[in-house]
């Protein structure tokens, strides 16, 4: 069984309004964000946004993510998997590894994200903080998905749709196989 701490709960449910977080920003334990493979645009860019949300994130549950956070752009011609460690899926924009404080995105350069940069970090974040507010213990798939797509923003208008949909011809999925999620086909990962 797990039990998960109050405060995550709390946070789950929580947004913070935005234009509450630049003023906070000053009050979050500093984190450096260490951008690498970028241009100078899109690392400016990603300094911003991850400074932004890491302080939302510790307004709304008083827990930094970390010290330091690596945040690197995978270019083309480069090995997604040599970056992250592992075996990752072909229709993956971007990966958090909790381990090593590291976000991987495919750059926007490259390939088209089908989301928005602010957006995919945002979520990889999300995954880091869950991490860290657990304490690094194992938590289920379902729940860091979730908690990446609210912080994220990313259920939006027909998500709701397309779940009862899958329910209703009998196509959702069990939720403990959501943590086979990166070997699913492209299609049934996004459901």
């Amino acid at each position: 069984v797990f039990i998960l701490p109050a405060c995550l709960l709390a946070v789950v449910s929580i947004e913070v309004s935005p234009q509450r977080v630049p003023s906070v920003a000053r009050d979050a334990p500093p984190v450096a964000f260490l951008v690498e493979r970028a241009d100078a645009s899109l690392q400016s860019e990603t300094v911003e946004i991850m400074r932004l949300a890491h302080a939302e994130l510790y307004l709304a549950s008083g827990f930094p993510v970390a010290d330091t956070v690596r945040v690197v752009y995978v270019r083309r011609g480069q090995s997604f998997d040599s970056v992250v460690g592992g075996r990752f899926p072909d229709w993956g924009v971007a990966a958090a590894v909790s381990e090593r404080q590291l976000i991987a995105i495919r750059s926007p350069a490259d390939y088209p994200l089908n989301r928005s940069v602010r957006e995919t970090l945002r979520h990889e974040l999300a995954h880091l903080h869950l991490d860290a507010l657990a304490g690094m213990r194992q938590v289920p798939r379902w729940m860091h998905e979730g908690y990446a797509q609210q912080f994220a923003y990313q259920w939006v208008f027909g998500d709701d749709l397309l779940i009862a949909r899958a329910v209703f011809v009998d196509k959702a999925i069990d939720l403990r196989d959501i943590d086979g999620v990166n070997s699913f086909a492209g299609p049934r990962a996004q459901l």
